[in-house]
């Protein structure tokens, strides 16, 4: 932050001061830490040993031989269709993965149902024969149940059906608290890292768990490379998890309340504003990398802003996701939303818009809406995206920033147009009540510093023209090409 007319102490945004914290304490995502147990797949049974032929008994040692050959042959074939086929049942598997037509239509309820009967496997009510669903609308039909949102939630939707599969059997085990979750899918050390990053984007409810490299750990078949179980650590009881969860629902629920009747853009700014407004930056307390830091104890990381984002989003019906990256030549990464308005996706970052215990009273109004609907190429910083989430699914680009609160009021300077010209326009406006407050974004870099390297000069001589005095404050982002003064006419 930069002052005119005054020293004021440092701020956390401006960047060449006090560079603004990316992230506080940081995030971090898993690789897993598994180890082999030695295990080894499932072999056709060893040939027994020739025995020397009798006299007369080559006809049925030949049979024999031959038996043994097709019976080993059966066996490869089932167990290459076993490997081929990503949506085979694993005959191992334990009981609670997805379950099969004949348990979906005998035991709870059979798709082409219409009565308060069961059907039986393979029929409708009406009697007449269903074809049975295939067994990737299984795992989604799971997946709806098990994950709340789940149609609205960009990665669970994109990755492959052995990947949501064992999201299932990861999320399940993490509602039930289960230490040690055994995987119904064959999938690879790598996979599951992946995973376990899309959990962490789009599962923002998980707060119990802990995604990052120490969290948890795996046991696999050394010569497959598959994840045979996951074992969590969890970071709260599941008493303190059901409290928790129940007090983040509750403030999401006023926020809702708040939001009633608004369309897409109006929701989200009302999340934007609930969460990031009263909310301090802090990365030492310990629920500051998840939603409850957020929703209900005010303090929060960047990770804790976007996951209470994205879950007041998803109850609001706004689709989102939460973006993780690392920053090069720092320990610490960073976290965002993008969000998608009229089938255009934004960039939206709370983090900047939070209290900083750096504040100092310069009478804006806050929040400043430093990247609330921007387009990708406003943010200066330079970001490496998670690459389990680009492994998951194209992440979305922004490339809009027409819905942001700036240009929603023409107070975004587009590329092409004059800076100078338009704060000079916003001064002319401001000057009938005296005083007022200016904020101006830019789209292009290069147009915000040369406003900045020209701003008090070009103030001075705006005033002189009119015969007037002066006095301003101004905050200033270089990470979000964002200016915002406060500026009084002294005739």
């Amino acid at each position: 932050m930069k002052f005119k007319n005054g020293q004021m102490p440092p701020s956390p945004y401006e960047t060449g001061n006090k560079p603004l914290p990316p992230g506080g304490g940081g995030w971090d995502y898993g690789s897993g830490g598994g180890y082999g147990t030695g295990w080894t797949p499932g072999r056709p049974p060893a040939r027994p040993p020739v025995r020397k032929k009798s006299k007369g008994g080559w006809i049925a040692a030949a049979a024999a031989a031959a038996f043994a050959l097709i019976l080993a042959a059966a066996l490869a074939a089932a167990y290459a269709q076993r490997e081929g086929r990503p949506d085979a049942a694993d005959p191992t598997a334990p009981s609670g993965g997805a379950p099969t037509a004949a348990e979906t239509a005998g035991g709870t309820t059979a798709p082409g149902e219409t009565s308060g009967e069961t059907a039986a496997a393979g029929e409708t009510a009406g009697g007449e024969t269903a074809a049975a669903p295939e067994p990737a609308a299984l795992v989604r039909e799971r997946a709806r149940e098990l994950i709340p949102y789940f149609e609205n939630r960009y990665f669970l939707n994109s990755v492959s059906e052995d990947a949501l599969t064992c999201i299932c059997d990861l999320y399940a085990g993490a509602m039930e608290f289960e230490t040690t979750v055994k995987l119904t899918t064959r999938i690879n050390r790598d996979e599951l890292d992946v995973c376990t990053t899309v959990m962490t984007s789009d599962c923002p409810e998980l707060m119990q768990l802990d995604f990052s490299v120490y969290g948890y750990s795996y046991n696999y078949e050394p010569l497959t490379g598959r994840v045979l179980d996951v074992t969590f650590r969890y970071v709260m009881t599941e008493t303190e998890y059901a409290e928790k969860r129940a007090a983040c629902e509750s403030a999401i629920a006023q926020i809702a309340a708040s939001a009633a009747g608004l369309d897409a853009l109006g929701r989200e700014k009302v999340a934007f504003d609930a969460i990031a407004g009263p909310t301090w930056y802090d990365s030492e307390t310990p629920m500051c990398g998840n939603a409850y830091g957020a929703l209900v104890e005010g303090r929060a990381k960047c990770i804790g802003f976007a996951h209470a984002m994205k879950w007041t989003l998803d109850e609001l019906g706004v689709r989102a996701i939460t973006v993780t990256a690392d920053i090069p030549g720092q320990a610490e990464g960073h976290a965002w939303n993008n969000v998608c308005l009229d089938d255009t996706w934004y960039r939206v970052d709370l983090t900047p818009s939070a209290i900083y215990e750096s504040d100092d009273g310069t009478g804006l109004t806050r929040p400043l809406y430093f990247a609330l609907n921007i387009a990708d190429t406003m943010d200066a910083s330079t970001y490496i995206i998670n690459d389990e989430l680009s492994r998951a699914a194209p992440l979305p680009k922004c490339t809009s920033a027409e819905l942001s609160p700036y240009a929603l009021s023409g107070q975004l300077v587009r590329r092409g147009e004059d800076g100078a010209e338009a704060l000079r326009a916003a001064m002319e406006n401001a000057l009938p009540a005296g005083e007022g407050e200016i904020v101006l974004q830019f789209e292009d870099n290069a147009a915000y510093a040369a406003l900045l390297d020209g701003l008090t000069d070009l103030v001075r001589e705006w005033t002189l023209e009119r015969g007037l005095g002066y006095s301003f404050q101004s905050i200033h982002s270089d990470q979000f090409g964002l200016l915002a003064m406060r500026i009084a006419f002294l005739s």
